[in-house]
């Protein structure tokens, strides 16, 4: 709760308080927040290995998470600040000293801990397996995970540039695996007859055939292909190489 919490009153702070229009933004900056739009789901694929059945409510929750909120947001700051953002990609250093941005940072802060957390469980395991403490005790895997997270923090140090970064990856990374293949993986696996007589969840009553939600699989994974890492990809792409001169090891104010 203090996750989404966090990251609500921040959004919500930005997009109501300064919401205005200055002059047209740069083209890429918009067509990169197509990337990102998968950037909540991994909370469904974690909650469906513990509850399998509430999979498609999970989803569908995460879903609008990030139309109602997300993307809204996201838009209305690029409206507001897009030539400010074009140099500053924090977008709460853009806006106003004030009590009220100060605990959308101190929220933001938060949120980060706990989508550090969450994001990093896969690599602990992973890690953990490697040196033989997965099946220890609860307090040696801890310890055994204070590399990682070291590692992890001296990387975030020393390349502070995660704007466009995170761009690229969400461009060539989260968008195969939100996308595409769950669309394609689905096409593949109940194409067969038998396979569709086996499968423990139909098609939804509201959509009976299995030809629909084939077209529907195809149509979301060609406009992932063509906005998230087409459009997406050259736009992530084209601002890295405009922003390449502002990177620099350990910079102690990042773009300030």
């Amino acid at each position: 709760m203090l996750f989404v919490q966090g990251a609500f009153y921040s959004c919500m702070y930005a997009f109501v308080r300064y919401l205005q229009h200055l002059q047209g933004a740069y083209m890429c900056s918009g067509t990169v927040g197509v990337t990102d739009i998968g950037v909540l789901y991994c909370r469904e694929v974690m909650h469906a290995m513990m509850a399998p059945s509430k999979f498609s409510v999970v989803y569908l929750l995460s879903s609008m998470y990030v139309f109602t909120l997300t993307l809204p947001n996201t838009i209305s700051v690029y409206w507001a600040h897009g030539d400010s953002l074009l140099t500053h990609t924090n977008a709460l250093s853009v806006l106003p000293a004030s009590p009220l941005r100060s605990t959308a940072v101190i929220l933001m802060v938060a949120h980060q801990c706990v989508a550090f957390g969450l994001f990093i469980t896969p690599l602990y395991f992973v890690w953990e397996k490697l040196v033989g403490t997965h099946h220890a005790s609860y307090r040696t895997k801890v310890l055994s995970r204070v590399p990682i997270v070291l590692l992890v923090w001296f990387l975030a140090t020393a390349f502070p540039f995660f704007g466009p970064v995170n761009s690229l990856l969400g461009a060539f990374t989260t968008t195969f695996s939100t996308y595409l293949v769950p669309c394609i993986a689905y096409n593949i696996t109940y194409f067969d007859k038998s396979a569709q007589s086996s499968a423990v969840r139909g098609p939804p009553g509201w959509f009976p055939t299995w030809a629909g939600c084939f077209s529907v699989n195809v149509f979301i994974a060609a406009w992932a292909l063509v906005f998230g890492v087409g459009l997406g990809g050259w736009a992530s792409i084209k601002e890295v190489a405009r922003q390449v001169d502002t990177f620099g090891l350990f910079d102690p104010c990042y773009q300030c």
